[in-house]
């Protein structure tokens, strides 16, 4: 197993919060889509853009 060091760690850090906004965005686009309407699988993309996103 890779030890991971404190140096990986803040630059995987750095890289997934430059591409929040991107996550949020896709994310809004799958909300609108079919006129909003929620399925199933919507409850699961919700879950990963708020733990991606640090929002809870």
């Amino acid at each position: 197993m890779e030890r991971v060091t404190s140096n990986s760690l803040e630059e995987a850090i750095i890289k997934l919060r430059s591409t929040e906004s991107q996550i949020m965005g896709l994310g809004k686009a799958a909300f609108s889509a079919d006129n909003g309407n929620m399925f199933p699988v919507d409850f699961l993309a919700i879950t990963t853009i708020k733990r991606t996103s640090g929002n809870t």
